[in-house]
């Protein structure tokens, strides 16, 4: 195999069916946001600054921010279905494609909707090291979830709040929920 860049091989992961919905983190020897930004551009879910050792890797699962009485529960917010055990999501019965990074946001956007989330929140939320990410990422997490649901037909619930972070904008839509979460 010829050698290819990580930025690249981040892409062709992307782009294949076995591994399209993958948490893919990049490591950088050092801090460079250009190559940060190309690298969540090409559709890297996070990134880390030095060596990572097995224990850094663990820490990182995306599965460990979530609550565990969240798992069993399917959310139903209008036409919106979230399934976090199969970590499905529906839009009008259509699937809507997520990475890990969005469908952790999705779903904790989705436990309070119409409340605005820090960018700082969001990255505490999804169970990063918010010293070691740029809170700017979470604005290409952002842009992910917006595309996916567009790609889905479905209309922009997600709400930039000028100056303040990001909402799940609910409007006259009742949240019910089966499983353990109780509403």
């Amino acid at each position: 195999m010829h050698p290819i860049s990580g930025i690249e091989m981040c892409r062709r992961l992307r782009n294949e069916l076995a591994t399209h919905e993958a948490n893919i983190t990049m490591v950088f020897e050092e801090l460079d946001s250009d190559l940060v930004s190309r690298a969540l551009k090409a559709g890297a879910d996070d990134y880390t600054i030095g060596t990572l050792a097995l224990s850094d890797v663990v820490s990182r699962l995306d599965i460990k921010s979530i609550p565990t009485t969240w798992l069993n529960a399917t959310i139903e917010l209008g036409e919106l279905r979230i399934e976090p055990l199969s970590r499905r999501v529906r839009y009008r019965g259509q699937r809507v494609d997520l990475a890990p990074n969005e469908f952790n946001l999705l779903l904790h956007l989705a436990h309070q909707p119409d409340r605005v989330f820090a960018r700082d929140d969001i990255i505490k939320l999804i169970g990063k090291p918010s010293d070691e990410i740029d809170d700017r990422t979470v604005d290409v997490w952002i842009g992910r979830l917006r595309k996916a649901f567009k790609l889905a037909g479905a209309p922009d619930i997600i709400r930039t709040v000028r100056s303040m972070g990001y909402m799940l904008e609910i409007s006259a839509v009742s949240l019910t929920a089966t499983g353990v979460l109780s509403v």
